[in-house]
């Protein structure tokens, strides 16, 4: 298994503190990114959010209900894709933390051997704005799912991954995977294929240096070019 301490993208600490207000439980096969070109070429369904790599014990961040592998992907209603960059959503989210509380949409893993499930936490902000939050932030990508007999799903594309590279150019940010997905086609049309580097994530509760760690993987999806139309 490869163990890095370094995360897959550029960490980014948080500055904030919040508090459990009440969460709900949601399928995984609702209310999920709207489909990229990646998504529909592929048959993958996939979102950005804000990674939770490392956590402090004790921190605002696990009182309130969130843990390593967790992944944020949005909040009041907003996700973390119409905000450009992750340092971007992270202001805003502190911002809203410190004014008008949060409903925040955060993927959440029970088990390391069960999939991903969505979860909506309400919290508001009962610490000074300079407390820290206690945990450690990255930009990753989410495999909620595949279609069914599509082309990653016959590739063995999983659920629970995180993809780290496309055709071995990293996703970096939501730039660099806006600009992968505008690729997908020309990728498609010359090779008949994208290779995904996978990346699947665990929590390490037994480390006191790291949190987390990943084992990655690279898989080959081949793509049918689609048939003329004929009318």
């Amino acid at each position: 298994m490869k163990r890095n301490a370094i995360p897959l993208w550029l960490a980014l600490v948080t500055l904030f503190g919040f508090q459990v207000l009440q969460s709900s439980t949601r399928s995984s096969e609702k209310d999920a990114e709207p489909a990229s070109r990646l998504d529909e070429l592929l048959g993958i369904r996939t979102v950005p959010g804000a990674f939770i790599f490392d956590l402090t014990s004790g921190s605002p961040a696990q009182r309130a209900g969130f843990d390593v592998c967790d992944l944020i992907a949005g909040f009041n209603g907003r996700p973390l894709r119409l905000y450009g960059e992750l340092q971007a959503f992270v202001s805003a989210l502190r911002e809203a933390a410190t004014s008008s509380g949060l409903d925040v949409d955060v993927w959440k893993r029970p088990d390391p051997d069960q999939g991903y499930r969505r979860d909506r936490i309400k919290i508001r902000m009962p610490l000074p704005s300079e407390v820290r939050i206690g945990a450690d932030l990255s930009l990753q990508v989410l495999v909620l799912g595949v279609v069914e007999g599509g082309p990653a799903d016959v590739a063995g594309v999983g659920f629970g991954e995180f993809i780290d590279q496309i055709n071995d150019q990293k996703v970096a940010n939501i730039r660099s995977l806006a600009e992968l997905d505008q690729k997908i086609d020309e990728f498609v049309g010359r090779d008949g294929a994208v290779t995904l580097t996978l990346a699947r994530w665990r929590p390490l509760r037994d480390s006191d240096i790291y949190k987390t760690t990943y084992v990655p993987r690279e898989v080959v999806v081949k793509v049918t070019p689609a048939a003329p139309d004929s009318r």
